[in-house]
Formats: structure tokens, sequence, C-alpha cells
């Protein structure tokens, strides 16, 4: 399960993840990207399912695109997902899980089952980010 997702919409691409270093060197490579929807990035689960009730508030934009990581201490990224989806205002929102890196099948399958739109290994280098989210222009 690779990036299959591409970005709908013009709101913001979301990244959820409690490592300070991955999203600054994710916030990086996204402007060397060709995306243009703006990058908001959440440290931790809670504040990243804290954003989706603020949208359901009218408090924040609905993302194009959720990237969750899933290894998280305060809420896990397969917990995040899964509980957003149970809200139907966000079913059309593709989100990504994100692991470190391994594709483990059982995180393939949780990932699945939380109802993820893809599983992604974080790239390793700054051009394989890129291209990344490159690939999710479509």
């Amino acid at each position: 399960m690779q990036v299959t997702a591409t970005i709908v919409g013009t709101g913001p691409v979301v990244m959820i993840d409690d490592d300070e270093g991955d999203v600054l060197i994710a916030r990086r490579c996204y402007e060397q990207s060709r995306l243009t929807n703006p990058f908001v990035a959440l440290l931790g689960g809670r504040r990243g399912y804290a954003y989706f009730q603020d949208v359901l508030a009218g408090k924040a934009e609905m993302p194009a695109l959720g990237l969750v990581d899933i290894n998280m201490p305060d809420m896990d990224g397969f917990t995040l997902v899964a509980t957003v989806r149970q809200h139907p205002e966000f079913a059309e929102v593709p989100l990504v899980t994100m692991l470190t890196h391994s594709s483990n099948p059982t995180d393939i399958t949780r990932s699945e089952e939380a109802g993820a739109n893809a599983l992604q290994t974080k790239p390793l280098t700054p051009d394989e980010y890129v291209a990344f989210f490159n690939a999710l222009a479509g």
C-alpha cells in the first residue's frame, strides 16, 4: 500500500507528527515540491484531532489531504484516522498513514481497517520527499 492518494481541493495539506525534526524536513521538502496548497503541521495526534474538530466547528479549513504519523504517544495514527473517519464530513479527505522505515504487513492491515487511503514509509532523502509530495499532485 503506497501512495495512491491525491490532493483534493485547495485546502491545506495537514501533517500530523510528534517529531519536530520530521515536520521541519517535510515542510522544507514540501516547499520545494510543485504543490501549492498551504502546509499545516500539527504536533501530536490529539492536536491533529483537534484540527479536525475545528473544521467541523467552522474554525479551520477542510484539508485537501492528511499525512498522519502512526507512531505518536498521545494518540497513534491508526486511532486518529479511525476517529476522523467516523465523521461523514471527512469521507472524501485522503488520509495517508506514514511510518518511519518499514512496511510491516500488520501496519498495512491496521491502516486499511482504520480507513486510510494509503500507507507510506517516510522518505529517507530530501529528493525522495519532494518526489513523494509531487506524486500527491496526481
